[in-house]
């Protein structure tokens, strides 16, 4: 079992640093989730985490952005259900998936491609 953590859209990027910081000895992955920002400013977001925290770019998943994530070394990418993991992911050791709602569809998406269900 791991324990993820996931950024609210409300957070600040010092309360992000500030609590990823305490919660880094417990935790196995820290998810950059805002979906109203641009990639530019994922990437800003994800590089000052990375400076200002002891968390490692293995146990960083960045959500919908791929040359972020691919850019950063990130230990994983976290897609919308309608995105398609994208070639750099093919093969390598990166943690892809996808965010699904927890229907039977769901379940049996999961078993077909690598997906997490909330």
């Amino acid at each position: 079992m791991e324990l993820h953590v996931i950024s609210s859209p409300c957070q600040t990027l010092s309360g992000l640093i500030e609590q990823w910081t305490r919660l880094a000895p417990y935790a196995d992955a820290f998810h950059l989730r805002y979906k109203e920002k641009s990639e530019g400013e994922i990437l800003e977001m994800a590089r000052l985490l990375l400076q200002e925290t002891p968390i490692e770019a293995k146990s960083l998943i960045i959500n919908r952005h791929a040359a972020v994530a691919e850019e950063l070394g990130a230990g994983g990418l976290h897609l919308t259900e309608h995105q398609v993991i994208p070639e750099c992911c093919n093969g390598c050791n990166e943690k892809c998936g996808w965010d699904v709602p927890f229907t039977l569809s769901a379940a049996r998406l999961k078993q077909i491609r690598k997906a997490w269900i909330i």
